[in-house]
């Protein structure tokens, strides 16, 4: 059975689910729920970094274990100098160090997706080869639906769909039964209708003098 794949918990989501006054509380909640179950969702210890309360940090812990999420130490360090590297490179504020240490830690795990809420999460998310997923995109990002599944289903739809098309715009009219009449041809016949040429009025014969 193939491993399911590993997704990165950024703290931006979880704060968005655990705040019940923020806008899409519970979306981000159902969210993280269903990408937890389809997904090998982790965290690491850079989110000891943030800015947190020791009950804070607690509160934040258990609802990720209660998701199933396991967290992941990582070498805090070696996290920072590649993320200060990058940060230089990319001429990113010092606001962003925290940001792009997550992304670092995602792929010193393994993950190929982070769950985020974040602006700039999003756009650099590309540079660390992550996938960027939220309750606004869904966990098709993280965990596309294999073959037989709905995605399936909808190219097999697109494909009857181009089909009957083709055969629709062929020339002729489509009727009811599948089979084409052939359209009436542009073409009028000669002699017929408004294209016959009325006789006009004979010359008199000349006789000879």
């Amino acid at each position: 059975m193939a491993s399911r794949p590993c997704a990165y918990v950024n703290t931006s989501i979880v704060l968005r689910a655990l705040n019940p006054k923020e806008p899409g509380h519970g979306e981000a909640r159902r969210f993280l729920e269903e990408c937890c179950r389809k997904c090998r969702c982790v965290y690491s210890s850079v989110h000891e970094l943030e800015r947190m309360t020791p009950m804070q940090r607690l509160v934040f812990e258990g609802y990720l274990e209660g998701l199933g999420a396991a967290k992941v130490d990582v070498d805090t360090r070696q996290v920072l100098a590649q993320a200060e590297g990058y940060r230089l490179r990319a001429g990113a504020a010092e606001s962003r160090r925290v940001d792009i240490m997550h992304m670092v830690a995602a792929r010193t795990i393994g993950c190929t997706c982070i769950l985020a809420i974040d602006r700039f999460i999003r756009a650099r998310s590309r540079d660390f080869k992550l996938a960027y997923a939220n309750h606004y995109t869904g966990c098709e990002p993280c965990c596309p639906q294999r073959s037989g599944g709905r995605t399936g289903t909808v190219q097999a739809y697109s494909s009857a769909s181009s089909s009957k098309l083709a055969t629709q715009t062929r020339p002729g009219r489509s009727t009811g039964s599948g089979q084409t009449q052939k359209s009436p041809s542009k073409k009028r016949r000669r002699g017929s209708g408004s294209s016959r040429r009325r006789p006009g009025p004979r010359r008199p014969r000349r006789r000879g003098g």
